[in-house]
């Protein structure tokens, strides 16, 4: 028979574990209010089902004291067992820097100051962001809008078989791959692109601009229109980087 878990029961160096993936129904909340509805994030954001089978292992498991659902994110609902436990909690971050500098303009600016040290990355990385995007106090937008997909590995060959200029990166998941979204809605000819108050920037075709008195909802209909066409031409959906409110 199953034990009953309860958030009150945590210990001192119990350590945290989590099923699922973390953020997956928060980026399926943005994914229905960009009007993808149809994404794996969204469709889990509108049906969530208890993870009953790992429930019930984890119940019979004598060395786990308590459990509860991740309604809220980890970092609200941990709160709760901390609270009804009487413990803390714990994150233990490396204290030793391990730079990934896997983009080219990154890795000759950071050589070019000297080396990896945090303030040459961070010195190089500002520089770049000066050089591709616009100044927010002259031309109003959020930066870089939408997310590099990451996709299946079958899809991407086939794509870079018909594109063999595409960029391709690794995505850290087996069977997957990662695709610039910059390159494929410059592709789909938004680059430098403007419709009414609205447009897409002339350097960064990741930056939606506002050329003056647009609003949220003019914003949002474009980038509706360029993941509409990305979507029909390459086969790939892409989601907003930034935060709608």
């Amino acid at each position: 028979m199953t034990n009953i878990k309860r958030r009150s029961a945590a210990k001192v160096g119990d350590v945290i574990a989590v099923t699922g993936k973390l953020g997956i129904s928060s980026k399926g909340l943005v994914d229905i209010m960009f009007g993808d509805l149809n994404t794996e994030a969204a469709r889990i954001h509108r049906m969530a089902q208890a993870r009953v089978t790992e429930g019930v292992w984890l119940g019979e498991q004598k060395e786990v004291h308590a459990m509860m659902d991740i309604s809220d994110g980890i970092a609200s609902d941990i709160k709760h067992i901390m609270g009804q436990s009487a413990v803390g909690a714990e994150i233990e971050l490396s204290k030793v820097a391990n730079p990934r500098l896997g983009y080219g303009d990154v890795v000759r600016e950071v050589e070019a100051r000297g080396g990896a040290t945090l303030a040459n990355i961070r010195d190089a990385i500002c520089s770049i962001r000066r050089s591709k995007l616009p100044d927010t106090a002259v031309l109003g937008n959020a930066g870089s809008f939408f997310k590099n997909p990451v996709v299946e590995r079958e899809l991407a060959e086939r794509l870079l078989a018909e594109y063999p200029d595409m960029p391709l990166y690794p995505a850290g998941e087996e069977g997957k791959a990662k695709l610039a979204a910059g390159w494929l809605i410059d592709r789909t000819g938004w680059k430098g692109k403007s419709d009414g108050r609205v447009g897409v920037h002339t350097r960064q075709a990741l930056v939606l601009i506002n050329l003056g008195g647009a609003t949220g909802a003019e914003v949002m209909e474009l980038a509706y229109r360029i993941v509409t066409e990305v979507k029909e031409r390459f086969g790939v959906e892409l989601s907003p980087e930034v935060n709608v409110l």
